[in-house]
């Protein structure tokens, strides 16, 4: 083989492997996705092996999926209570988040340089809840396995707080079960999803797993309820819905 011709089907290789890649993390996006869902679920905080209980009320609808919103209620414990956030993903911006703090008694936005901001002081950051476009990161197949994909995706531009997330895919759930969340090119934090139930075509995490062991911090959800496709109506995504802090009451 000529030199030439290597080198082209070299490149011809690459090629594919990216849009292989693309199609993946296409996929990966759409999949899951009921017009609505409401789950309740309890948080666990672990820091330096002390513990902290909260149960949160999650309510989603997704619409087109690129612009679906979310309200997440904090139910306990009482002095938690009636804290809530608000999502309004978008395709081809920021989402515009909002938070209700009772004790304040004002709703508050969070600005784009607040996104790596601890939600309630767990390891979720205020981009985690966020819907990202997959058009938004370049993707790349790292390793092949029987039913998974290593994949890496870094972001086209300055709009993540992460320089780059590894995600092992299951390729029958359509779902990154094991995601190593990067900022500076340092590693933040882990996720794992460590129990999945299927409820109808759509899997869902029932027990997910965060740790960051740079701050030897952790976070543990498992979820109590799950509610699908019940109707949910896109006017009960706004601020004053937050502002009503038995709003989750309607949706147990």
């Amino acid at each position: 083989m000529k030199l030439k011709t290597l080198v082209l089907c070299f490149i011809f290789s690459l090629s594919s492997f990216a849009d292989e890649a693309l199609d993946i993390a296409k996929k990966v996006y759409y999949a899951n996705q009921p017009k609505d869902m409401i789950q309740e679920i309890e948080m666990k905080l672990v820091s330096n092996g002390k513990e902290s209980q909260r149960t949160f009320v999650s309510i989603t609808k997704t619409n087109d999926i690129v612009n679906n919103n979310s309200i997440v209620q904090f139910t306990e414990p009482r002095k938690s209570r009636g804290v809530a956030l608000l999502t309004m993903n978008k395709k081809d911006s920021d989402a515009d988040q909002y938070i209700f703090l009772p004790a304040l008694k004002k709703v508050r936005r969070i600005s784009s340089s607040k996104k790596s901001g601890r939600f309630v002081g767990s390891d979720i950051y205020y981009e985690d809840l966020q819907n990202r476009h997959y058009s938004k990161n370049n993707y790349k197949i790292l390793k092949k396995g029987k039913g998974f994909t290593i994949l890496s995706s870094t972001p086209k531009d300055d709009s993540s707080i992460y320089s780059r997330v590894i995600s092992k895919i299951d390729l029958d759930k359509m779902m990154g079960v094991v995601n190593q969340f990067y900022i500076d090119g340092k590693l933040d934090k882990t996720v794992k999803l460590t129990q999945i139930k299927k409820f109808g075509n759509i899997w869902v995490p029932m027990k997910v797993d965060y740790e960051n062991k740079k701050i030897k911090h952790s976070t543990h959800l498992k979820v109590t309820s799950v509610k699908i496709d019940k109707g949910v109506k896109n006017n009960v995504f706004s601020k004053r819905s937050i502002e009503n802090k038995n709003f989750y009451k309607s949706y147990k």
